[in-house]
């Protein structure tokens, strides 16, 4: 999915995460361009960026073609053309562990391998 920096928004279907920090003015602009935005759905989880900090992914419609973006606030916005659930947006994938196959001798003697060059680099120095 590509984000849309055209201004203003062109017709279309989009989604954007918006951190609790900006969520209480972007729904004031929600009232405000209500006849042109359309949200379809919602959903808040745990911002990856933050300690604590939550994010709010909004999927939308734009009916309206002239309606300002503030991506200075709220970033450019995803095209989710297609999108027909919030679900299927941006996921963050697992993150993929350090030593994969550890459990066995060829990932140990990986690890080994790593710890051992890290440690002849770091008292080569003096």
């Amino acid at each position: 999915m590509a984000l849309e920096k055209r201004q203003p928004l062109p017709l279309g279907r989009y989604w954007a995460d918006i951190p609790d920090k900006n969520l209480p003015e972007f729904q004031r602009f929600l009232g405000i361009v209500s006849r042109g935005i359309f949200v379809t759905q919602t959903k808040e989880h745990e911002d990856p960026f933050t300690t604590g900090g939550k994010i709010t992914t909004y999927l939308f419609d734009v009916r309206d073609p002239l309606i300002p973006w503030d991506n200075t606030k709220y970033g450019w916005p995803t095209i989710a053309t297609g999108v027909t659930d919030i679900d299927q947006t941006v996921q963050v994938p697992a993150a993929e562990p350090l030593f994969p196959s550890l459990g066995s001798f060829e990932g140990a003697g990986t690890a080994l391998l790593i710890l051992a060059a890290l440690w002849a680099l770091s008292t080569a120095g003096g």
